[in-house]
């Protein structure tokens, strides 16, 4: 019986003198502190943010088990990489 209601979340928000536009529709800079960067996924924000710029370019990136793409993941058994620094480089 719990769902999303998004006229509850604009109600709360505005109780709470917030702006949704801040949170959902703003540019964010590349040092930025984001709420979700204390976790760590094995992926480097560094990665994460070339990959944001590659995607507003309409760029993709070729698949890691073609070759390692640098994501700083360490996935050794799937793309046959030992990379470590988020770079592209071993």
């Amino acid at each position: 019986d719990e769902h999303f209601n998004f006229e509850r979340w604009m109600e709360a928000m505005a109780e709470a003198g917030l702006d949704p536009d801040f949170y959902a529709c703003r540019t964010r800079k590349q040092d930025e502190i984001l709420p979700w960067d204390h976790l760590d996924v094995g992926v480097s924000k560094k990665y994460l943010w070339r990959e944001y710029q590659k995607a507003l370019q309409g760029v993709t990136t070729q698949d890691c088990r073609r070759g390692c793409t640098g994501c700083g993941a360490q996935c050794y058994e799937l793309c046959g990489s030992q990379n470590t620094d988020g770079e592209g480089n071993v």
